[in-house]
Order: structure tokens, then C-alpha cells, then sequence
């Protein structure tokens, strides 16, 4: 379910300041139910609530999920794998550890 969402992000007219970047979907507890977040790559340092808003809105309207937060990260800043894979839980625990933002520097925390 996390890989169909992360390819949601991006839509059917990906956004250019998504192209080529990474996001990593997952959920975390909130006061009464499990929750959405989704960290995205920009491809530039182009950071706009108008973004996430529009992101939050397509993820809902193609799913049914409303995503608790859309957290917007520097480019090529989410953890990975030595093979280049998105570290999901990884990304889970720095949000947790570092709180709710809605830009970060993933490479140095949230």
C-alpha cells in the first residue's frame, strides 16, 4: 500500500518541482486511529503549503485517505538504502523523534 501511495503523490501531471524525487507514505498513532504522513522530495528548494495542500487533496481524493501532514523535504534528503531505496521506517523515526514540520532537512533530522 505505501509504494501505491508514494506514486500517487505525483499524479497524473506531476508537479515539476516532483519530478525525479522520492516520497516515503506511512503512518503513525494518533489520538484515536493510525494516521497518514507522507515525506516528499522537492526537486528544488521550492517549499509552498500551496503544494502540500494540493498533495493532501490528491492523495484523498484518489484513495480516501486523508493524510494527517504533508511534510516537504530537501532534495535527495530522505534516508536510504545503500541500493538507493527510501528508508520508510527510517523516515518514520525522524519524524517522530523531531516532530511535525512542514519543510525539513532530512539528512540533518527534521
Amino acid at each position: 500500500m505505501s509504494s501505491t501511495l508514494e506514486t500517487t503523490v505525483f499524479g497524473p501531471q506531476p508537479d515539476e518541482r516532483l519530478l525525479g524525487c522520492a516520497a516515503a507514505v506511512f503512518s503513525v498513532q494518533g489520538p484515536r486511529r493510525k494516521e497518514l504522513v507522507v515525506m516528499q522530495e522537492l526537486a528544488e528548494e521550492a517549499h509552498s503549503p500551496e503544494l502540500s495542500d494540493r498533495l493532501r487533496q490528491h492523495v484523498l481524493r484518489t484513495h480516501g485517505i486523508l493524510p494527517k501532514e504533508i511534510v516537504l523535504v530537501n532534495p535527495r534528503s530522505l534516508p536510504r538504502t545503500s541500493s538507493g531505496k527510501v528508508q520508510r521506517a527510517e523516515c518514520r523515526s525522524l519524524y517522530l523523534r523531531e516532530g511535525q514540520r512542514t519543510h525539513v532537512d532530512a539528512t540533518h533530522g527534521l
